[in-house]
């Protein structure tokens, strides 16, 4: 009866953890946005003061209104369940998502690792497209949405000169609504925010499949926070257990199918 209890408590401490689903990975900021808001110095969205930082860009950072509404999104957090068909993506932002501007729908690339082209979006309620995980037809930048109307502005994206990889001739267009897609079947989108202190706010995107998260196993996420593009943050994320956690997956399906047989 010992060696009984001792098989089901082994397997259970090295089973599960392992294998159902990979440890919640965070992705810090490492992205500024070139955007102003008001002033006579903005010039052409063409012009150094938003493209090139070599050629003299001065209106690069995290937020362009910090005494007002604040846009400052810091970290993004993948969380996979593979058991449960379930990936839960954290956004932790400043932005209520009120105001002028609204939420920036969510876009992700699986085809190239890197800070570029993004072919899939998740509109996250306040957009044109309904809730659901779609390949993107078409889309709307901040720019195009934004040009010098009012006091907002879009800018462009660029990774911070500390971050590996960062070209300060390579900004990009920030995709922030989605206007047409294909909705893939079989994915179940609900998002939803809680206050997570200090000014903070936890905006949470579950995601739910009956046939796999496939699609999530290797893929690059990029989000404007704003539709506006007030601040955006991109990551790159790998959610499928590792090699060493399949090891150890097997081991414990080795050493209970062993402790069966010698009971």
């Amino acid at each position: 009866m010992r060696r009984t209890v001792t098989a089901l408590a082994l397997s259970s401490a090295v089973l599960f953890p392992a294998a159902a689903h990979a440890a919640p990975i965070v992705a810090a900021d490492v992205v500024d946005v070139a955007a102003t808001q008001g002033g006579a110095d903005t010039g052409a969205y063409s012009s150094s003061n938003f493209i090139n930082r070599q050629a003299g860009g001065r209106h690069w950072g995290d937020e362009i209104a910090p005494g007002a509404q604040r846009f400052d999104t810091t970290q993004m957090t993948v969380n996979r369940n593979s058991a449960a068909g379930k990936l839960t993506i954290t956004l932790r932002t400043m932005f209520d998502g009120t105001g002028d501007a609204a939420y920036a729908d969510l876009y992700f690339d699986i085809n190239t690792r890197g800070f570029d082209d993004f072919g899939y979006a998740i509109p996250l309620g306040q957009q044109t497209m309904g809730p659901g995980v779609y390949s993107v037809i078409s889309s709307n930048t901040a720019q195009e949405l934004w040009v010098e109307s009012g006091d907002l502005y879009g800018g462009y994206s660029q990774l911070t000169p500390s971050t590996p990889g960062y070209d300060p001739d390579a900004a990009i267009f920030q995709y922030v609504r989605l206007n047409d897609g294909v909705a893939l079947p079989g994915y179940d989108v609900v998002t939803s925010r809680l206050d997570a202190g200090g000014g903070f706010y936890d905006l949470l995107i579950d995601i739910t499949s009956p046939f796999g998260l496939g699609l999530f196993d290797s893929f690059d996420l990029f989000w404007a926070t704003a539709d506006s593009g007030n601040d955006s943050i991109w990551g790159s994320f790998v959610t499928v257990p590792t090699p060493a956690a399949l090891s150890l997956f097997g081991l414990g399906l080795l050493i209970f199918a062993g402790l069966r047989r010698r009971r």
